[in-house]
């Protein structure tokens, strides 16, 4: 759901000099709520949390869309968002180094 409300045909590139376009107030609770959703879902069982989003395919996408919504809050917009996002980042990376080890790919 997220990759494609966040990262669909026409999104533009991240290394352009100019920042991202605002996205709209719908766009970012829905993204919080979801990136919320997944922490809770790490602090129940974080083991199958990192196995089920470190599966191959899924595991490209959670990084394609935390690599987005960090570049996204680098300028500056939504740091209670960019908090969520650092959060369950550590929670896909902690003590998994396949999970390291593709997040530092990025």
């Amino acid at each position: 759901m997220l990759y494609g409300m966040l990262l669909h045909q026409g999104a533009p590139p991240r290394g352009s000099a100019s920042p991202p376009p605002d996205l709209p107030p719908h766009t970012i609770a829905v993204t919080i709520a979801t990136i919320r959703l997944l922490s809770r879902v790490a602090e129940l069982d974080l083991q199958m949390f990192q196995s089920v989003l470190g599966a191959e395919g899924i595991s490209l996408q959670f990084r394609h869309i935390a690599s987005y919504l960090l570049w996204y809050c680098s300028h500056d917009k939504e740091k209670e968002l960019l908090h969520e996002v650092v959060r369950v980042v550590g929670f896909f990376t902690v003590r998994n180094y396949e999970n390291q080890v593709g997040t530092s790919s990025c």
